[in-house]
């Protein structure tokens, strides 16, 4: 199954912002 550069470009991009979100949480709650 192919997908659209575009749609993997902001793929890509939500992850890591997912997994930025991740790991910047506990430090922004403490």
């Amino acid at each position: 199954m192919r997908v659209p550069l575009p749609a993997a470009s902001m793929m890509t991009e939500s992850i890591k912002i997912l997994f930025l979100w991740n790991f910047n949480m506990p430090y922004l709650i403490i």
